[in-house]
């Protein structure tokens, strides 16, 4: 399994559009094959603050997500919406 996360900054007075945009992204998302889940949570000490967090069943299975054109527009979506883009991590699980 494969598990990103990835932590979003978002500019003040864009929070909608950055929730509209993740809640179009997060739809699509949880219907490919190979998705065990995908959440987007709020950093309750700083307002402003998001993580993505997503599990895939393989390398394969987020190669082929990162491809899809619902990914590819809601990175186009997003990224005026946020301070400095997104901070993305993938990592291995491990147990």
């Amino acid at each position: 399994m494969v598990c990103v996360y990835a932590n979003a900054s978002v500019k003040a007075g864009c929070e909608d559009a950055f929730l509209k945009a993740a809640e179009t992204l997060i739809r699509h998302s949880r219907g490919e094959a190979g998705n065990i889940s995908y959440h987007l949570c709020k950093d309750p000490s700083e307002a402003l603050k998001y993580v993505f967090m997503e599990s895939w069943a393989d390398e394969e299975a987020l190669e082929k997500h990162m491809n899809m054109p619902h990914f590819i527009e809601a990175g186009k979506n997003l990224e005026p919406l946020l301070n400095g883009g997104l901070d993305i991590h993938k990592l291995d699980a491990v147990l």
